[in-house]
């Protein structure tokens, strides 16, 4: 399907529990993305993703929430690969330094290092490729459960984070990455109007059904889109209460599931479709 719109079109491909794979003209973005085998050797792989590793071609930007191993998932391998940058909070980037993304850095054409780093905090922003990538607060416990957690329980410090994503002329999107519904909320919506919201909706360790659908009230986004559901047996979404929920909450949002692999392609709020 073809729009005649000046806006370039936004695809949105759900990887599977909360990993999300964005493209927008030349960026290809990836979100908290937890794949399938080849895998962290003794480590979880995602249950649901239908991509591997081998899959992934070509990247320009990896985000990272925070540091639970579903969400940081296949990102250092990912970046290496594809040489993208990786945006993360800065005990992410300082464990990933010690992974071989050196902290804080640039490419490095003289030593062959084409991936590169900007880990950022609440509030900060970057611009990378035109795209402008802010930090916002999420409510979540965390620490970096990893390769050195899988190899001998080491644990590392971190937080957690979510991201609005700007393009120049293009949707806003907030991806709220683990947290439960706040107040800060209401700043987000005031601040950055986001126009797509990709959120937590499985309830016990992150926004359940009411949860969810009162964040859309505050945000008012034109789509949602809910995930971190019916990964684990404890975390099953039902999908018609939180239709009915939204549909009370936010009437004027377009609540959209998608199953793995399947992607929402976006124009405009009258030009969006899901390619199934």
């Amino acid at each position: 399907m073809l729009f005649h719109n000046a806006m370039p079109e936004v695809k949105i491909q759900y990887i599977g529990h909360a990993s999300f794979y964005i493209e927008w003209k030349d960026e290809k973005i990836y979100l908290d993305p937890w794949l399938k085998s080849p895998g962290i050797a003794g480590g979880w792989t995602s249950p649901v993703s239908p991509i591997g590793l081998d899959d992934v071609k070509e990247a320009t930007v990896v985000l990272v929430t925070h540091g639970h191993i579903d969400h940081i998932g296949h990102a250092i391998e990912i970046v290496k690969k594809t040489g993208a940058c990786l945006i993360c909070t800065p005990e992410v980037g300082m464990y990933a330094d010690i992974h071989g993304i050196p902290y804080d850095s640039d490419p490095d054409p003289k030593s062959g290092r084409n991936y590169w780093m900007y880990p950022l905090n609440v509030g900060g922003s970057c611009n990378i490729r035109g795209v402008t990538y802010t930090m916002v607060p999420a409510f979540h416990s965390s620490s970096i459960m990893h390769y050195d957690y899988v190899k001998n329980k080491t644990r590392y410090p971190d937080a957690a984070a979510g991201y609005v994503i700007s393009f120049p002329d293009g949707p806003v999107i907030y991806a709220s990455g683990d947290t439960g519904v706040s107040m800060e909320m209401h700043m987000i919506q005031e601040l950055y109007s986001p126009e797509i919201c990709i959120m937590t909706a499985g309830g016990q360790y992150n926004m359940g059904i009411r949860e969810f659908a009162y964040a859309c009230k505050i945000l008012k986004p034109k789509i949602a889109i809910p995930c971190h559901y019916d990964t684990f047996p404890r975390q099953r979404l039902d999908k018609e209460k939180l239709r009915q929920a939204v549909s009370v909450m936010s009437p004027s949002t377009n609540l959209v599931f998608l199953n793995p692999g399947e992607s929402l392609r976006y124009v405009a709020e009258s030009a969006w479709f899901v390619e199934r």
